[in-house]
């Protein structure tokens, strides 16, 4: 009898401990960008382009990320790149290491380190285009790094 109990113990504690965080690998399906762009966007003016992050899962993670955190591609109606911006852009190498909580939004743009310019869209022509917008990151988990690359919904847009 003291046998059976022993075996059962052992086992609920082998599926409290194999059932745990342990086992968990973060990927991009536990993530979702949500994108906002202004009303109305103009030719040859900088567009802020406002990205959260959500963490769908029931995990706090910790993120490392530099200042280039999200990646913009503009594509006409034809499905052709566009320059994002014009002229050229300076990114340091500064890095960031931050806790994202378990369901919940991380909005970079409200971090002090955050660069407005870096997270701008300039298009130099009317027309419709179409934004695909990636977040570049790592987690950090037990001891490994985990590279992600998160993809929003493209947004169809019209620069006046």
């Amino acid at each position: 009898m003291k046998c059976v109990k022993m075996i059962c113990i052992s086992f609920m504690v082998f599926l409290i401990y194999g059932c745990g965080m342990h086992d968990v690998e973060p990927d991009e399906s536990m993530f979702e960008l949500a994108v906002t762009l202004p009303e109305k966007i103009y030719a040859n003016q900088p567009a802020d382009v406002l990205v959260d992050i959500r963490n769908h899962s029931k995990y706090t993670w910790e993120i490392r990320h530099g200042l280039d955190l999200f990646h913009y591609e503009v594509k006409d109606q034809l499905g052709n790149s566009v320059p994002p911006f014009i002229g050229m852009r300076v990114v340091d190498s500064l890095g960031h290491i931050t806790k994202f909580e378990k369901k919940s939004t991380y909005s970079f743009y409200k971090s002090d380190i955050y660069q407005k310019n870096l997270n701008q869209i300039t298009i130099q022509h009317p027309g419709t285009y179409t934004l695909e917008v990636s977040a570049n990151l790592t987690i950090r988990h037990q001891k490994k790094n985990y590279p992600l690359i998160i993809k929003a919904d493209p947004i169809e847009f019209i620069v006046r």
